[in-house]
């Protein structure tokens, strides 16, 4: 470009618009509050915007006002264009008010989708096609945009780029959306210091703030919410750090994170109808001093006040029934608590909430008077020895956890629940004093690694005994576990000195003559599971090599998680009538299981449940099942043939992936989900029955689906076949010769059902 040129373009742009970037420095805009004035940015083919390979292109334009950046790129997701705001953009985050871009024009070629928004983080629409030289016009005027290819392989080549965008502001609003009778507030236009939520939207009440409707909102100082709102999200406010106060209107349940992060809130009001405080809700809130836990309130999340450096005062709680781990983690209130105790021992409301700079024997607490210890109230501690008072009722998660200088413990009379990993790697621990005849659930990993213990024993009434309970305590030999225990979870004796000796007894260990903890040491070929049986536990039979039949007896009703995993010499399972459970990777790699009945009072089977079971060449379900989940028969590549019975409503995420050998499925009426990836990659399935109560085809459903000719569609009309939702990447890499519809008469060009089959009119 010329010296003539340049002073040309400069002198068009003082006249009213600004057509290239060759301002070298950006000034304050004028607003004009009655006649908003248009701008104009223009990239030229002079602009550099060369990608080689793997790399990428930038190009660097200031005008009038603003710096932006523009690139392209490849990466493991395919070519990129973008205006990348990243380094500037139209209008400015934080302090331009020239935030309203109306027009678009583009010249290039491939194919590429628009997207823009309000915030970098949160794009409103994708997958909206662009045409070369066809303007797109926006009502809602965004902050950004971006192009995006819409093609793995092929690049979008920018060669000329117009946008329009007005000085003149749009005010903030919140973003609203219908649900049922009623409107939630999903988040918000521009970027605003002041957010007033109205009671009413297009005469419907507003009752809910949603799921991070407000995250990392960091320009918002005031937030003013009417009393129709009953409902606050998840992370509603999360890290919005200049807000000082907020009053908060009668709602039932401060959520996780609600206010994590808000740096600035120094005082808030907890409403007497709040009956839980959420994980992290006010975490790093370090401006707040003083907090009043009203009456209504039975409990508090983990590290619900973690970090809030300042908080000092700590008010109410009486009602309170469980605090969670941390919860006051890094206060001042907890700091001045340690101070001033002669133990260490923190119990607020009669509920012990740390210990951890406790040193030494704790046998002063009988003493003391709580009902709650909670979750790693004691992590790493070092103390020697604990008298609990026989007030105590629960024992949180993690609670004891690490502290390897215990040696002794005792359980009370009043002891009901021991939450997971509660004594986990306490691995001087040697003597457990269980008075408790109340003791229902122990946790996961409750005693795991404690490897000076060699007996523990259980009164009448523990039902539950968690995963790896009592995993890795390798001096462990002798276990007391009462009849009335129903669920044991996996791994729970693993690498015990008990289990060592039941299995040199009977490598097949059942506790009870009812439950099946372990088969791995089985070593004969044909496994008959003896009457009486009814469950086998996660992982019972996990990488056992040597069975190659297993029959189950009548009443047996459920096989945990990863039972047969990885059991490569299996053929054949005979699943005995009133079954109603098989646990997720149940047969996952059982590589030579080739047929399994499933019978009909099976209820439930869990994600990844036959996953690479690729000698698997035909199932048929049973009519009582509602959902196929997450790839339960990813993967396997001899299965060809999926009767789908009419009651299923949810076909899960790759499902049916990898089953190179499956020619067609039909899809009965009533299913309304299809999840991600669903048949992808079945290079042989050639037709396929889509029902008309789905609801949206989602991404990668039919990747490399490449023999996929034909689609017959539920719907009775192209124009439905049309209005379904279709996501971007849903049909990649696929070319569909024919989409036909259903009729219940003659009708050429349609189709029916005949022998069950779909075929043409």
């Amino acid at each position: 470009m010329n010296a003539l040129q340049k002073w040309t373009l400069l002198a068009f742009g003082l006249a009213g618009f600004v057509a290239l970037s060759l301002v070298a420095k950006a000034v304050s805009p004028r607003v004009n509050a009655e006649e908003p004035t248009p701008y104009t940015v223009t990239l030229t083919s002079e602009d550099p915007f060369v990608v080689e390979g793997a790399g990428y292109g930038v190009g660097i334009k200031t005008v009038r006002y603003t710096t932006f950046e523009y690139y392209q790129v490849k990466n493991s997701t395919g070519y990129h264009t973008e205006l990348y705001p990243g380094y500037g953009y139209i209008g400015n985050d934080s302090t331009s008010p020239i935030t309203s871009i109306t027009s678009i024009v583009a010249s290039f070629t491939g194919n590429a989708s628009i997207q823009t928004a309000y915030s970098y983080s949160s794009w409103l629409n994708s997958g909206t096609t662009i045409y070369p030289s066809t303007p797109v016009t926006f009502t809602d005027n965004p902050y950004y945009f971006r192009l995006i290819s819409t093609n793995y392989s092929t690049p979008v080549v920018l060669t000329s780029l117009t946008v329009s965008y007005s000085c003149l502001p749009t005010p903030p609003t919140p973003t609203f959306t219908l649900e049922d009778d009623h409107y939630v507030v999903t988040g918000y236009k521009k970027n605003p210091s002041t957010i007033i939520i109205p009671a009413t939207y297009n005469g419907l009440p507003v009752t809910k703030i949603g799921p991070n409707a407000f995250r990392n909102a960091t320009s918002i100082t005031s937030i003013t919410l009417p009393s129709s709102i009953t409902e606050i999200g998840a992370g509603a406010f999360y890290n919005c750090q200049a807000v000082t106060a907020i009053t908060l209107p009668d709602i039932p349940v401060i959520g996780d994170q609600t206010f994590f992060g808000c740096s600035s809130l120094s005082s808030i009001t907890i409403p007497s109808t709040v009956i839980s405080i959420g994980l992290e809700a006010f975490n790093s809130c370090v401006s707040l001093t003083t907090i009043t836990i009203p009456s209504s309130v039975t409990s508090i999340g983990e590290r619900a006040f973690n970090e809030c450096s300042n908080l000092t005062t700590l008010n109410g709680g009486g009602s309170l029934t469980a605090i969670g781990g941390s919860a006051f983690a890094k206060t001042a209130w907890l700091a001045d608590q340690q101070n001033s105790d002669s133990d260490k021992v923190i119990i607020f409301q009669n509920i012990l909430v740390n210990g951890t700079s406790a040193t030494g024997s704790l046998a002063g607490l009988a003493a003391e008077s709580f009902t709650y210890i909670s979750p790693d109230a004691f992590s790493y501690a070092t103390i020697t020895d604990v008298t609990l008072p026989s007030t105590v009722a629960e024992i949180g998660n993690q609670a004891f956890y690490g502290c390897s200088n215990l040696t002794s413990i005792n359980l009370p009379s009043s002891l009901i629940t021991m939450g997971d990993a509660v004594f986990q790697w306490c691995g001087s621990l040697a003597t457990v004093t269980n008075n408790s005849a109340s003791l229902t659930t122990l946790g996961g990993y409750a005693f795991q690694g404690c490897t000076a213990l060699t007996s523990l024993s259980f009164a009448t009434g523990l039902t539950t005994i968690g995963d790896s309970a009592f995993d890795s305590c390798s001096n462990l030999a002798t276990i007391s576990i009462p009849t009335t225990v129903t669920s044991i979870g996996a791994s729970a004796f693993s690498g015990t000195a008990w289990l060592t000796a039941q299995q040199n007894a009977d490598p097949l260990v059942i506790i009870n003559g009812a439950i099946l903890v372990d088969g791995t040491a089985v070593t004969v070929t044909a496994l008959t599971v003896p009457s009486g049986v009814t469950t086998i536990i996660p992982r019972g039979f996990e990488s056992n090599y040597y069975i190659q039949s297993v029959s189950l007896p009548a009443g047996f009703t459920s096989l945990g998680d990863y039972a047969f995993y990885d059991c490569n010499a299996l053929t054949t399972v005979n699943l005995p009538s009133g079954i109603t459970s098989i646990g997720s990777n149940a047969f996952n790699s059982c590589s030579v299981l080739a047929t399994i009945n499933l019978p009909e009072s099976l209820l439930t089977i869990g994600e990844a449940a036959f996953t690479f079971c690729t000698a698997l060449n035909g199932v048929a379900f049973p009519s009582g099942l509602t959902r196929i989940e997450d790839s339960l028969f990813n993967a396997c590549s001899a299965l060809h043939s999926i009767t789908i019975p009419n009651g299923v409503t949810y076909i899960g995420m790759n499902a049916f992936a990898y089953c190179t050998s499956l020619p067609s499925l039909i899809i009965p009426e009533g299913v309304t989900t299809l999840g991600t990836g669903f048949v992808q990659e079945c290079n042989v399935l050639s037709a396929l029955v889509i029902p008309s109560t789905v609801q949206r085809i989602q991404n990668f459903s039919f990747q490399n689906c490449s023999s996929l000719h034909t689609i017959y569609y539920g719907g009775t009309s192209s124009a439905q076949w049309t209005a379904l939702p279709k996501d971007q990447y849903a049909f990649l890499n696929v070319t569909i010769l024919n989409v036909y519809c259903y009729s219940a008469t003659e009708s050429v060009g349609y189709w029916r059902f005949s022998s069950g089959l779909p075929v043409l009119w």
